[in-house]
């Protein structure tokens, strides 16, 4: 009340009575509507946005006048559009007020996934921005390289792995995206190696041990997943391979058997040794180019095979095929030779041939015996094994009678 003058600003019907001193007017009823359309005040913010998907709580701006009541008699158009974070804004952008209440429905933005406002504008009264919004990703669209392979030779890892994305039509990485991802080569021939199909973890697939196995050149590769639409990447070059380098698990194998009598009784157990590459181009068609013998004779008792295939890795098999030997130490050089490689590698075989068993007469308190003439020793034979000295049999004994006046020695 100012000067006599009473200024409602809230829509509603009041009482109003005057006092001076212990005198009261009657009561006067004063009903307030609303004045005129002033400015624009948002009821329910815009909220649980993903780009190119309709908002999940779409905004709603209501007409008001100064004092910030709704003015239900406006019919105003109101126009959405997008304040700060970009994008683009789809759907019905403008809406005609009912009773002073503009309700939107369907409105979208599309663009990068971030914070946003909006902004409300209607002819002739103050605009209003909405609370800040975060939108997100969207549904998942295409693919997308995020990380462009680089490779280095054939035959090897790439030196930079390709990492691809699932991304929504903005570009968003979808990161709820867990279906599995397929490379192949689009252009440039060869075959791939390694993984090929790698599922996503968080809308993102990385090729870690991809190869391309050909000649060099120029190469692109395209990945796919299920109905998002494809990527191909940029061209990128594949250097020749470093030839192939053959070696040994092992650089000398040893074979060893025990004699009775003087020649080897049985042949041994085969040895095997693995052969592996350690080069880059692959190894193929392994093969015994030559092998040599110390000493000359005898000759031809090894025989070296691959049983199990002849890329690498791949097992070389020694099997001693003759028993025609005598005690002693026997070497053997295998030469081998495989497609891919530029040199060969040479493998050392020792067999060593000893007595399985020592024949020896008496004991050392019997080695030497004093005898009178006519008188007999009978020392016995000992059979020991040669390994460890293990008296294995029992002999017949032997029995020497002395017939002269001499002296004599026997040796086993």
């Amino acid at each position: 009340v100012s000067g006599g003058v009473v200024r409602a600003l809230l829509v509603g019907t009041a009482s109003i009575t005057a006092q001076v001193g212990g005198i009261s007017s009657p009561p006067v009823t004063v009903t307030v509507s609303a004045g005129a359309p002033a400015q624009l005040g948002v009821r329910t913010n815009p909220d649980r946005a993903a780009s190119g998907i309709a908002f999940f709580t779409q905004p709603v701006v209501e007409i008001r006048d100064a004092a910030g009541n709704v003015v239900p008699a406006s019919a105003l158009s109101v126009t959405a559009a997008i304040g700060t974070g970009g994008g683009t804004l789809s759907g019905a952008a403008t809406v005609t007020a009912t009773s002073g209440v503009a309700m939107f429905s369907g409105l979208t933005i599309s663009g990068l996934a971030g914070p946003r406002t909006m902004t409300f504008t209607a002819a002739g009264v103050t605009a209003v921005t909405s609370a800040s919004f975060t939108l997100t990703f969207g549904n998942p669209a295409q693919l997308a390289i995020a990380t462009a392979p680089v490779a280095g030779t054939a035959y090897a890892p790439f030196t930079t792995p390709a990492v691809v994305n699932a991304v929504d039509a903005s570009g968003n990485t979808v990161t709820s995206y867990t279906q599995p991802v397929t490379v192949s080569i689009a252009t440039g021939g060869g075959t791939l190696g390694g993984t090929v199909s790698v599922t996503a973890a968080s809308g993102v697939a990385t090729f870690f041990d991809l190869t391309i196995n050909g000649t060099a050149g120029a190469r692109t590769l395209t990945f796919a997943s299920g109905t998002l639409a494809s990527v191909t990447t940029s061209s990128f070059n594949v250097a020749a391979a470093p030839p192939a380098v053959i070696a040994f698990s092992s650089g000398m194998a040893t074979v060893s058997s025990t004699a009775i009598g003087a020649t080897l009784a049985v042949n041994p157990a085969a040895a095997s040794v693995s052969v592996v590459n350690t080069g880059v181009f692959p190894l193929t068609n392994l093969r015994v180019q030559s092998v040599t013998y110390n000493p000359l004779l005898p000759t031809g008792w090894l025989a070296a095979t691959f049983p199990s295939g002849t890329s690498a890795p791949a097992t070389l098999r020694l099997t001693v095929t003759s028993a025609t030997f005598a005690l002693g130490t026997y070497a053997a050089v295998v030469v081998v030779a495989g497609d891919g490689a530029n040199s060969t590698a040479s493998l050392t075989v020792t067999l060593t041939v000893a007595p399985q068993s020592i024949n020896t007469f008496g004991t050392a308190a019997t080695k030497v015996s004093l005898l009178a003439i006519g008188s007999s020793i009978t020392p016995g034979v000992v059979t020991t094994l040669a390994s460890n000295g293990a008296v294995t049999t029992t002999d017949p004994a032997v029995t020497f009678v002395s017939r002269g006046p001499a002296i004599a020695s026997v040796d086993a």
